[in-house]
């Protein structure tokens, strides 16, 4: 098996983003222990950030680590309006679904051909 080290260079690497997605965190502001996936038990400071993830797994994250790469999000996280509204093209068909990304639900079916508009498309380009 290989290992590699933290900070080797490693070849054929190819750059790629994070997806936006919304997790939940707390400032702690003294020394704590999270019981990890990996089983093992690793320490926060003082000032470090307990996380929740996407699967509901907590674990920690510095705190110069989380003021680099997180931004608070206001309320729930929820954005409204088309930001969460997306479009697929139904296969048996023919016609367009509107759908909620942020509830999972189908907000539409398209009576008549052609996509929606304004409304970005899934899977494809109009």
């Amino acid at each position: 098996m290989k290992t590699y080290e933290t900070y080797e260079k490693v070849g054929d690497l190819k750059p790629c983003r994070k997806k936006p997605i919304i997790i939940h965190a707390k400032q702690i502001n003294e020394e704590f222990n999270v019981n990890t996936l990996e089983g093992n038990y690793k320490m926060g400071k003082a000032g470090d950030y307990l996380m929740q993830g996407i699967e509901e797994e907590l674990y920690i994250c510095d705190k110069a680590i989380f003021e680099k790469t997180y931004d608070w999000v206001r309320g729930n996280g929820m954005r409204k309006g088309k930001h969460n509204i997306v479009q697929v093209k139904n296969p048996k068909t023919g016609h367009y679904v509107k759908i909620d990304k942020t509830e999972g639900k189908i907000l539409s079916h398209k009576a008549t051909s052609g996509a929606y508009k304004n409304i970005p498309i899934v899977g494809g380009k109009r």
